[in-house]
């Protein structure tokens, strides 16, 4: 037998596909239609989307807007107001009118006036009255407990207007009042004033009678 000549084995070539088969085109991102690329430039006619100018629009830093003050700061001041919680505006309003009352009292009495030291009076005591009324609604608001936590172990007067302010606004009742006392009590003592007619009025030792004659 003769000998077997050794075979060589070619790959077949690969079939190449004269079909006319149509490429599929991407769609638009935005709403899906058929991108065009006349010139180069690839584009959506439906929605205007073009992938160039998407890619410029990314790189390129935004530009910050700044805002322009308005005038006398009209605008700023009221948008901070409009920020600002219900409980401090209260606070303030009444320290406010309890400034602005005084004020007009202190120009509508006359000085060293026995009406000005009975105002000056009154005012000192009703801050006094409200002072304690606040102490006594804290303590009733404010657990012991707290109290003693605020005040490092023991109670203390500090230890319960610091529990106190912490627990804000639900104890905004008694540090209004605490506030507003102590605004009259100040404005009394320091706007109005007329405490010193005691002083140089007020007759508090009765004077010895003198003698009408004198011993021969």
């Amino acid at each position: 037998m003769n000998d077997l000549s050794s075979q060589n084995t070619t790959d077949p070539a690969p079939a190449t596909s004269t079909g006319n088969a149509k490429e599929t085109k991407p769609g638009c991102p935005r709403c899906g239609g058929t991108l065009t690329n006349p010139g180069g430039l690839t584009w959506c006619p439906a929605c205007g989307y073009c992938p160039l100018l998407e890619e410029k629009g990314k790189q390129e830093p935004r530009q910050t807007t700044t805002d322009v003050p308005s005038k006398l700061g009209a605008i700023e001041f009221f948008s901070v107001v409009g920020r600002t919680p219900r409980w401090l505006v209260l606070l303030l309003g009444g320290v406010f009118a309890v400034i602005v009352g005084s004020l007009g009292a202190s120009s509508a009495l006359p000085d060293e006036s026995l009406h000005r030291v009975f105002w000056s009076l009154g005012q000192l005591l009703f801050g006094v009255a409200v002072v304690v009324g606040a102490h006594v609604w804290a303590i009733a608001q404010v657990s012991s407990t707290e109290v003693r936590a605020r005040g490092r172990g023991s109670w203390s007067l500090l230890g319960l207007w610091r529990a106190a302010a912490s627990q804000m606004p639900a104890t905004r009742w008694p540090v209004n009042l605490l506030s507003w006392g102590l605004t009259l009590i100040f404005c009394a003592l320091f706007i109005v004033g007329g405490f010193g007619w005691w002083v140089t009025n007020a007759k508090i030792v009765q004077e010895r009678p003198k003698a009408t004659q004198q011993a021969k």
